[in-house]
């Protein structure tokens, strides 16, 4: 496990877009090593929180897909 970490800053619109990235990158997986799709799945979760967050904080009730 790495312990180099990475912030970043985006506003909404690109929260959405790359939420939809990584649903499309997930759903599509050309599969490999179990552990790879293990992480793709927590980086989907943390990105999918941090939209809930942003939709609670603006109430933006739009659906991102």
């Amino acid at each position: 496990m790495s312990d180099i970490y990475f912030n970043f800053e985006v506003d909404g619109d690109a929260l959405r877009y790359i939420c939809r990235a990584m649903d499309k990158y997930v759903e599509k997986w050309p599969g490999g090593h179990p552990e790879e799709q293990e992480k793709l799945k927590l980086v989907q979760l943390g990105l999918r929180k941090a939209l809930l967050d942003y939709q609670i904080l603006h109430n933006d009730n739009q659906d991102y897909a």
